[in-house]
């Protein structure tokens, strides 16, 4: 017996089969329309060409076609009836690429007569595709012309130019020369013309004649001499002799070949009659390819309608599938699991008592009946399970309280610590330097009041006074450092350091200090950075015995930190400074440094998560490297108050 999931699955199946037969329907009835329709391009494409075919063929009677256009035209109207009349295969195409079906049998009446109407028009369109509108002894005539026209217009030209170069002496026979140079152009104008025109010969050969006998008597005027309009001619002098000697041995010939012209029969009798049957039968064509393309809208329309009646019932049936799919999952599944998860409701409202109605159902249901039942007796026993558990819970909360207790006592006591630490810092700096503010003040009195020897020991004490009171200021700042929560924020490290240089040039007039770096470097550290900056570049030029100090500053950056290099010419830095500056000295009475500037440094670079290395330098002098981070992961990951702003 199938069980649920097997039920489902042949639902679906049944579900799928109904959804591919309403797929492969619409698709079969689409793809008799799309075929239709592309019928009907290729017959709209069949007037289309039939008017092609008439232009191309005036076109060469023209004379401005050779007639490959209208071959192409014709093979074309040839291929896409054919097409129309048997379909296309999947490797053969018609007129813009279209592939096609046969015309459906509602159409074929239609198609007929095209066929028959283009039987007779495509052999009169060959007929002008395959002949020449004229004769070819005719057209080998005119060509003779044409081709000879060159040589009699070139020595014609040099008798114009002959007397033109003569200055002015031969005026009258220079109008003679210019007249037989028309008279020559014209009878050449005049064969072209005959050759391109489809009319009578008469007015051709009247016009010829007159033009070949005013040639004839201009050349023997300017050949023997005689009268021009009154005027006198002279014979050719030499200038333009050799002119006159070539025209004449040429010039029987040319007027020969001119009255052969006039004379001939020109026109192709069958070329013309083709002709004029596509003159006249061009539009029962159309008509034909109009007709089929309506009887093919007529097809189309009834195509839509089939579409909409099966669209129609493929509805029905799916309403109808969908109804009893959805009954049978009501009745089979969804009640069942339905009170499945009201009883699993009552008892997550600890109502452990309710039960499920027997069932003698085999398949997933009847097993998820059962499964509750055994759910419900392991809630039974691990809700005792769970009472214990609180009970634990509840001494383990106690305990987690306590030691929560004890942890907020420490803290408490941290911070007192930390309080009494500030105001021992208070006390000390306030008295050190209220005292300390005396014996500088009792000094200055001793001072103005003292002889010249004992000057040098009150000079000591106004110098020890005030270094003592510069460390108080330091410690100051060392205790602030130690004591105070890192506030993390965006320096702009050029700007700051740049403030730096320009207060010890002012201090330091008689040192040389450089500064390199980039037009902005932005990193992320504590307020106290700039303590470390002023102690390094004040170390670098107040322990400085040379007799002009310097200090090389120079900044670089990469995308993740940025470095601070501080070079000098000092001596160099004692061991026990360094060990200092890079953290390996710890402050105890017996081993300890000289100040608590580097201390400073060193504490104030560690709360920036900054590094700091020192190295001599060559020949003298000391080199100090300070590297800040660029990037806010490490702040993230260590203080969750640090502000990105």
């Amino acid at each position: 017996m199938l069980d649920i999931r097997g039920k489902i699955t042949g639902l679906l199946f049944i579900l799928l089969v109904v959804a591919a037969v309403n797929v492969g329907a619409v698709y079969y009835v689409q793809q008799g329309i799309q075929e239709t329709t592309t019928t009907i391009e290729v017959t709209n494409n069949q007037s289309v060409l039939s008017q092609e075919i008439a232009f191309h063929a005036f076109r060469k009677a023209e004379g401005t076609s050779d007639g490959t256009d209208l071959s192409v035209a014709i093979e074309q109207y040839e291929r896409n009836l054919a097409a129309l009349e048997n379909g296309t295969d999947d490797n053969e195409a018609v007129a813009n690429g279209l592939q096609t079906e046969p015309v459906p049998t509602a159409a074929r009446p239609e198609l007929r007569t095209q066929k028959q109407v283009w039987a007779n028009y495509s052999q009169s369109a060959s007929t002008i595709a395959d002949q020449e509108p004229f004769k070819q002894a005719y057209q080998s005539a005119v060509d003779s012309i044409v081709a000879g026209e060159n040589t009699l217009e070139t020595e014609t030209r040099q008798i114009v130019e002959g007397y033109r170069e003569l200055n002015g002496t031969y005026t009258t026979e220079l109008a003679v020369a210019r007249e037989l140079q028309f008279h020559r152009q014209a009878i050449e104008t005049a064969v072209l013309q005959h050759s391109q025109a489809v009319a009578t010969t008469v007015r051709f050969e009247n016009r010829m004649a007159s033009h070949i006998e005013d040639y004839e008597r201009l050349f023997s005027l300017l050949e023997d001499g005689g009268t021009y309009d009154g005027q006198t001619v002279e014979p050719a002098p030499r200038a333009v002799q050799d002119s006159i000697t070539k025209i004449r041995e040429r010039w029987p010939a040319y007027r020969d070949t001119v009255n052969t012209v006039s004379e001939l029969d020109r026109l192709n009798e069958a070329f013309w009659t083709a002709l004029r049957y596509i003159e006249t039968h061009s539009e029962e064509l159309n008509n034909a390819s109009a007709t089929l393309a309506a009887t093919m809208n007529d097809v189309i329309a009834d195509q839509q309608q089939t579409l909409q009646r099966l669209l129609a019932g493929l509805f029905v049936l799916d309403v109808v599938v969908v109804l009893f799919c959805t009954a049978w999952v009501r009745r089979r599944v969804t009640t069942p699991l339905e009170l499945v998860t009201r009883r699993a409701e009552d008892i997550a409202n600890q109502d452990i008592d309710v039960t499920l109605p027997e069932t003698d159902r085999d398949d997933e249901i009847g097993r998820l009946f059962g499964s509750f039942e055994q759910m419900r007796a392991n809630i039974q026993s691990n809700m005792r399970d769970l009472q214990t558990a609180h009970e634990d819970a509840d001494t383990a909360r106690q305990m987690a309280e306590e030691a929560r207790d004890e942890a907020q006592q420490a803290r408490e006591n941290a911070e007192r610590l930390n309080e009494q630490l500030r105001v021992l810092d208070r006390l000390l700096r306030h008295n050190l330097k209220n005292d300390m503010n005396v014996v500088k003040l009792e000094a200055r009195l001793i001072q103005k009041n003292s002889y010249a020897d004992e000057m040098a020991h009150v000079e000591t004490i106004l110098k020890k006074t005030d270094e003592l009171l510069e460390k108080t200021d330091k410690q100051r700042q060392i205790t602030r450092t130690l004591t105070t929560d890192p506030n993390y924020m965006k320096f702009d490290l050029v700007r700051d350091i740049h403030s730096l240089v320009d207060e010890h040039r002012s201090r330091f007039s008689d040192a040389t200090i450089t500064f390199d770096s980039p037009e902005s470097v932005t990193v992320i550290a504590t307020g106290t950075l700039n303590s470390a900056f002023r102690e390094l570049i004040e170390n670098a030029l107040m322990h400085n015995d040379s007799v002009t100090p310097v200090a090389e500053i120079t900044i670089t950056c990469t995308d993740t930190t940025a470095s601070v290099r501080i070079e000098d010419n000092g001596p160099p830095l004692p061991e026990q400074e360094q060990d200092v500056l890079e953290g390996i000295q710890e402050t105890d009475p017996l081993n300890h440094a000289s100040g608590m500037g580097l201390w400073l440094v060193f504490w104030s670079l560690q709360q920036s998560n900054g590094a700091v290395a020192y190295e001599r330098r060559e020949p003298r002098g000391n080199v100090i490297t300070v590297t800040i981070p660029r990037t806010e992961t490490h702040i993230q990951s260590e203080h969750e108050d640090y502000d990105k702003d």
